[in-house]
C-alpha cells in the first residue's frame, strides 16, 4: 500500500510516465535505455488497484533493480495534481491532503479513508471505512474550523443516536434539531465550540449509505 509522506517517485523517466511529458525532454537530454514492464506487480493506492482508461491494470517499469511508478495515475489516486511545465523543464506535483486556505476545497478521492483532522475533538468519531469527498481545515479570524464530507456503511438511524448522544454528553443545550425519514441536522454551540452536523441517505452502484457533512468551529 503507497503512502503519501513516503511515496519516493523517481523522476529520471518521467517522460515515460507522464502523458504530454516528452515535451520537457528535448534533444541531448533524452538517452535510451533497457527497462521492462513490470507485469508482475500492480500499483495500489489504499487498497485500490490502479487501472488505466481502458480498465486495465497498470504495470511500473524496472530499470536497474528500481520500479518506477506511472507518476500521473498515483498522484491522482493520492489526491494530488500533475502538471508539465515545460519552460521550466519540470514536473510539478501539488498535493491533494493538505490543511487550505478559508473558502477552498481540496479534492479527495472516494478511496481515501486515511483523512485524519488534527482541529476536531479527539473523542468525536470518524466512521473507519469514511470516505471523504470534501475536507477543509483551516483558521479565520484566529478561530479553528473544519468542514468535512464523507459517506460511510454506518447507518443513518445509528449516526442520528450517536451525534445526539456525543451532544447531549458534552452539554449542548440548546440544540436546533431536525429529522425526517432518510435526513437528520444538529445545529449547536456554547462558548467554546459550534457544531452543524448533517446526514442523508444515499445510494451508489445499488448500495445504501450514509453522506455526512460536519461543520465545527472554535467560538
Amino acid at each position: 500500500m503507497i503512502r503519501k509522506r513516503n511515496l519516493g517517485i523517481a523522476l529520471a523517466i518521467l517522460g515515460m510516465t507522464v502523458t504530454g511529458a516528452a515535451g520537457v525532454y528535448a534533444g541531448s537530454n533524452l538517452q535510451q535505455i533497457k527497462a521492462y514492464l513490470n507485469y508482475g506487480l500492480g500499483v495500489e493506492v489504499d487498497g485500490t488497484l490502479l487501472k488505466d482508461s481502458s480498465g486495465r491494470k497498470l504495470n511500473p517499469i524496472t530499470y536497474q533493480n528500481v520500479t518506477y511508478l506511472p507518476v500521473r495515475a498515483v498522484a491522482q489516486g493520492l489526491g494530488s495534481t500533475v502538471n508539465v511545465n515545460p519552460a521550466g523543464n519540470t514536473v510539478q506535483i501539488k498535493s491533494g491532503l493538505t490543511d487550505t486556505v478559508p473558502g477552498t476545497s481540496p479534492s479527495i478521492p472516494a478511496t481515501d479513508t486515511k483523512v485524519k483532522s488534527s482541529y476536531l475533538p479527539s473523542d468525536f468519531r470518524i466512521p473507519e471505512d469514511a470516505k471523504f469527498n470534501a475536507f477543509i481545515q483551516s483558521t479565520a479570524a484566529g478561530k479553528k474550523y473544519v468542514i468535512v464530507e464523507f459517506t460511510t456503511k454506518d447507518s443513518f438511524e445509528t449516526l442520528y443516536s450517536e451525534y445526539k448522544t456525543y451532544l447531549t454528553n458534552h452539554g449542548f443545550q440548546d440544540v436546533i434539531e431536525s429529522k425526517n425519514a432518510d435526513e437528520f441536522s444538529f445545529n449547536t454551540k456554547n462558548t467554546t465550540q459550534s457544531w452543524i452536523i448533517s446526514g442523508t441517505i444515499t445510494k451508489k452502484d445499488n448500495e445504501t449509505l450514509s453522506s455526512i457533512t460536519i461543520n465545527w468551529s472554535e467560538q
